[in-house]
């Protein structure tokens, strides 16, 4: 039996009915050697009480308890708190599966894994939908082979497969400590996972994904920010963008020209016009934003889509705005495909 500890982060905040359930799922894992640290970020509703209690059962369940500060600084607190070689984190309203940790340590001791990456299922509250989000294969990346891979990840739309979420992975402690990458406490609404991700990538030797699903994550629209609208979460289209840039830059890659990071590229425009559709933004403010996008981003002067996007602003609003008013927001995800299209076709 390996003698590996894990440290499972688990930010807790009013959580109610589902707390125990989560706290459950973790300790009835096959693997024993793990500290279950649970940041109680000041719950006003019996949450902490509940972490104590625990506490005072289980002697693997480490409870702290701080001011509110949202789920990004709680995390943050778990990471300095955390002893294990190697972290993992839980959502206080989802569920481990029992081989989670067990698979998952063996993996990354077996390869010397910086980060072992798993499947999960996704299950809407009230059991109306079900979906299971996997790699299809068996992989074990190599620092170069990630060039490749975050190019390939954007051309298959699949970006979101290993880097959309923290609680898809474990990672390798040391590599969070030498690198100084934390969760960024600027993010309320979400995005905070991506933009973890996306900043622990230039700095991963081996990344492992495996086709085991072990983890199950819950959408309960009580809970999530993501069925609401916000500033932010509107701004982070682009901010994302910009941040996929800036590490294909910084991982050496030829990208500027590639097909896939045109389309991801027409895909942030596109998801930010949206989104100000939603939220019903007056037009000027949202072809400003584009504008200071455009300035904020170093474009490739021979690619011609670059050239056109320059003017494209306001006839994207006009084409989304039909669309959004005389379709019902019927062919909102089909404008990514007539983007991709007028990417690779009209030169």
């Amino acid at each position: 039996m390996s003698q590996t500890l894990v440290s499972v982060i688990m930010p807790v905040y009013n959580t109610g009915k589902y707390l125990c359930g989560t706290i459950d799922s973790v300790l009835r894992q096959t693997y024993a050697n793990f500290e279950l640290i649970l940041v109680d970020d000041g719950s006003t509703d019996g949450s902490g009480k509940i972490c104590d209690e625990y506490a005072a059962k289980d002697s693997r369940v480490v409870v702290y308890h701080k001011k509110n500060g949202g789920i990004c600084d709680a995390r943050n607190y778990g990471m300095v708190k955390a002893r294990g070689e190697y972290i993992t984190f839980c959502d206080h309203d989802d569920l481990f599966l029992p081989d989670l940790l067990s698979v998952s340590v063996k993996v990354a001791e077996e390869h010397d894994a910086d980060v072992v990456k798993w499947g999960r299922r996704i299950v809407h509250g009230d059991n109306s939908k079900e979906r299971v989000i996997v790699s299809k294969f068996f992989s074990i990346l190599q620092r170069e082979d990630l060039k490749d891979m975050l190019l390939d990840l954007i051309a298959k739309k699949d970006f979101g497969l290993p880097f959309g979420v923290i609680w898809n992975g474990i990672y390798r402690k040391r590599l969070m400590d030498n690198y100084e990458v934390i969760f960024d406490t600027g993010r309320k609404h979400g995005g905070e996972d991506f933009d973890f991700n996306i900043k622990l990538l230039p700095y991963i030797k081996n990344m492992v994904l495996i086709k085991d699903i072990l983890y199950v994550h819950i959408v309960r629209p009580n809970l999530s920010v993501s069925a609401k609208y916000y500033d932010d979460v509107m701004d982070n289209f682009l901010v994302e963008y910009k941040k996929v840039h800036s590490v294909l830059l910084q991982l050496g890659c030829d990208f500027k020209l590639h097909p896939a990071y045109r389309w991801f590229y027409a895909k942030a425009i596109s998801s930010y016009v949206v989104y100000g559709l939603k939220m019903g933004k007056n037009k000027v403010d949202v072809i400003n934003g584009l504008h200071s996008f455009r300035k904020g981003v170093e474009l490739d002067s021979k690619c011609t889509f670059f050239r056109f996007s320059r003017y494209v602003g306001l006839s994207q609003w006009i084409l989304l705005y039909f669309i959004y008013v005389f379709f019902q927001k019927r062919f909102f995800n089909g404008i990514y495909g007539i983007l991709y299209f007028v990417n690779k076709y009209i030169k």
